[in-house]
């Protein structure tokens, strides 16, 4: 990435669902292309899998599960990122859920 000085930042998002807890996680893990606006290729429902997001040709990233707790939590890895329209790249940053 070319340094331009960004600041690091934090960011996190709450939404509430009528549904379980479990349902939610199923609905995270099995159909990641059904709320992820990217296309997808790979598998992303357990530890260790690696994916890949692509926005056409603007832009992808190369992501690993890196926690997987069933029903709780998994956490995904950016392990190569690019946006060609600004040059941004987030690689090493996690997406927790």
């Amino acid at each position: 990435m070319k340094n331009k000085n960004y600041t690091k930042a934090n960011y996190s998002t709450a939404i509430e669902v009528a549904k379980s807890p479990n349902d939610v996680f199923k609905y995270i893990t099995d159909d990641v292309s059904g709320f992820w606006p990217e296309e997808l290729e790979g598998e992303c429902n357990k530890l260790n899998d690696e994916f890949t997001f692509r926005s056409g040709d603007s832009h992808y990233s190369k992501n690993k599960v890196v926690e997987f707790v069933p029903n709780k939590k998994v956490v995904w890895l950016v392990t190569e990122s690019l946006r060609k329209s600004d040059n941004y790249d987030w690689t090493g940053t996690k997406n927790d859920f």
